[in-house]
């Protein structure tokens, strides 16, 4: 297979991984015993517990960033538009793009004070707990950014090609001179 189409396939793994770290901020990020459970696009655009933040905010922007960066990069890897530096800079962008969004949305609970409402001796007790989209978002965010890599390291691996087929021939110093 083409290393173009290989990237390719990457790039878009990354892409699909980045919109599902956005659909599975519909799913339930903070719970209440029996009462009230919050998704992370309630928690970041405000509910009736809290405000809009604009932190969170921010982040989630980052994460549809990053899924923007991933969708130009996969499409003009398929066309054959990239070449290596700028393969490398969509991935090294997109990587750093979701991990950022992707680490501050998994904190939306801390970030946005509802830890502190109930006190973290609520969580202990079961009174509230953290939902699946926390842990979601941040294993989605890994995964692109972990299929990003062989994007961003392109460069590299090209560079380790041409160094393995003309090894450099250096000569051994000598350089165990003893004093008579």
């Amino acid at each position: 297979m083409k290393e173009k189409i290989k990237l390719g396939i990457f790039e878009g793994g990354a892409t699909l991984a980045a919109i599902l770290v956005v659909a599975f901020c519909l799913l339930p990020a903070y719970v209440e015993k029996d009462t009230l459970s919050l998704s992370d696009f309630q928690i970041i655009f405000g509910n009736e517990r809290t405000d809009a933040n604009g932190f969170l905010i921010f982040a989630f922007i980052v994460v549809i960033l990053a899924i923007l960066v991933d969708l130009v990069g996969t499409i003009l890897t398929f066309l054959g538009k990239l070449n290596d530096k700028g393969s490398t800079i969509f991935g090294i962008t997109g990587a750093f793009l979701i991990l950022l969004g992707g680490v501050i949305l998994t904190c939306s609970i801390l970030i946005s004070g509802l830890d502190k409402a109930n006190s973290e001796l609520g969580l202990i007790q079961g009174n509230w707990s953290i939902g699946i989209a926390n842990f979601l978002v941040i294993i989605f965010s890994l995964i692109s950014c972990g299929l990003n890599y062989p994007s961003a390291i392109i460069i590299l691996h090209h560079k380790d090609l041409v160094d393995k087929d003309n090894p450099k021939k250096t000569k051994a110093v000598n350089t165990d001179s003893k004093a008579d």
